[in-house]
């Protein structure tokens, strides 16, 4: 029993396989990346960062960092700081924010209007705020370290 692919035939009559005569096949150009100069790579390691969903669940329902509202429904937002190319940080450093607040800090894509300046001080803050605030709702998770942190 052969498998088809479809239950219909095809709408054009296929090619009569070639033989192989044994010639080399012709050589073909390739690319090939020059350097110019050797670039200086020098890796960084990485620490293992923390992502504890139930404590980002907590996060979500407490107001933005930003505009303090509950209204809308609130992101946990990762912070910025010392993480590398598609590495989320520890998850101690998020905070709560609404999806406009997120974009205008650098959320999603990182493409927010806050300087880098501004947004490594805000997330300080909003970061510290949500923790304390966690904290005093009795909200903190019994198997999540508590932040020795900045």
């Amino acid at each position: 029993m052969s498998l088809k692919r479809s239950g219909f035939a095809p709408k054009w009559t296929p090619r009569p396989a070639r033989e192989w005569t044994g010639a080399a096949p012709t050589a073909r150009k390739t690319a090939v990346a020059m350097l110019v100069a050797p670039r200086r790579i020098n890796p960084q390691p990485k620490e293992n960062p923390i992502q504890h969903l139930g404590y980002m669940a907590k996060v979500r329902k407490i107001a933005c960092r930003r505009c303090w509202t509950e209204a809308i429904k609130r992101e946990f937002c990762h912070g910025d700081t010392d993480k590398g190319m598609g590495i989320k940080t520890d998850c101690r450093l998020g905070w709560s924010g609404c999806p406009p607040c997120h974009a205008y800090v650098g959320g999603h894509n990182g493409g927010g209007r806050m300087s880098k300046e501004g947004r490594r001080e805000f997330e300080r803050f909003a970061s510290a705020s949500t923790r304390a605030e966690v904290i005093a709702r009795g909200w903190w998770p019994k198997r999540l370290p508590m932040w020795g942190g900045t």
